[in-house]
């Protein structure tokens, strides 16, 4: 229904953020027990539908799901100071 699509959108938000990696679908994907299609670097921009991840059921996991993505953001702030100190050696 729209309701709870409206209730699913800012996790699809969380999800769609670049810091999200191929293991952090994986982690997603095992929390909620489904599978998108998927490529080396994450959801295949071909195969992946929006359904697709709908079909997720990640509102029964919405913690879960969001503290992979928050994972996923704090991560890619690392890697990017750690690559900032490695341009100052």
């Amino acid at each position: 229904t729209i309701d709870e699509f409206f209730e699913v959108l800012p996790m699809i938000q969380q999800l769609s953020q670049k810091s999200m990696r191929a293991r952090h679908w994986e982690a997603v994907m095992v929390a909620c027990g489904g599978t998108v299609p998927m490529d080396e670097e994450g959801p295949s921009v071909e195969q992946c539908k929006l359904q697709h991840v709908l079909d997720l059921g990640m509102l029964k996991v919405a913690e879960e799901v969001e503290d992979i993505t928050g994972g996923s953001s704090k991560e890619l702030q690392i890697e990017d100071k750690l690559g900032a100190i490695v341009d100052l050696w």
